[in-house]
């Protein structure tokens, strides 16, 4: 119930532009590595391997709110891939961009609902097969546009998804 009150805390701000962003210098790899620390033993109880490649992605933003980013992301994932499965979680930067990738081999997302993983409160057809709230995603998206990046979500054609979040390497919060 706390994680979820935060959750809509924190999606409130950042939709009310009121969100406090405590910048600084931050590699979105050491970031991801905590996230997916964090998240291990997660994994390990639903008999889902965590694998990182997590390269050197230098940006300015809030450490703290990149984490929580990280880590719905991973959990999402975690949640939606059956035992046995894996979860890659992926760093670097690209054309100026930090990028946090993740990825499993759970079912996927259908083709149809894609567009409505980041809307609050949405669960899609696969939504039963995991608790959650729906509004994880909601604010993933909001927390990246707070630090003037994007969010998306895709199929893998190997199956399960993958979502990848892209920011500014210097941007100014």
């Amino acid at each position: 119930m706390r994680r979820l009150v935060a959750d809509l805390e924190t999606l409130a701000s950042a939709e009310a532009a009121g969100l406090r962003m405590q910048t600084a210098d931050v590699d979105l790899a050491v970031v991801a590595g905590a996230a997916t620390d964090l998240l291990r033993p997660l994994g390990d109880d639903r008999q889902v391997t965590l694998q990182t490649d997590l390269r050197p992605a230098a940006l300015f933003g809030d450490a703290d709110r990149l984490q929580q980013i990280a880590v719905n992301l991973i959990a999402n994932a975690v949640k939606f891939t059956p035992a046995g499965g894996s979860v890659m979680i992926r760093t670097g930067s690209d054309d100026g961009f930090a990028v946090l990738e993740v990825s499993d081999t759970g079912p996927g997302i259908p083709e149809d609902e894609l567009a409505h993983v980041f809307e609050r409160f949405w669960r899609g057809s696969n939504g039963d097969r995991a608790t959650g709230s729906g509004i994880g995603l909601a604010v993933v998206a909001e927390l990246a546009a707070a630090h003037h990046g994007t969010v998306t979500a895709s199929n893998d054609p190997q199956g399960g998804c993958r979502f990848t979040v892209t920011i500014p390497l210097r941007s100014a919060i």
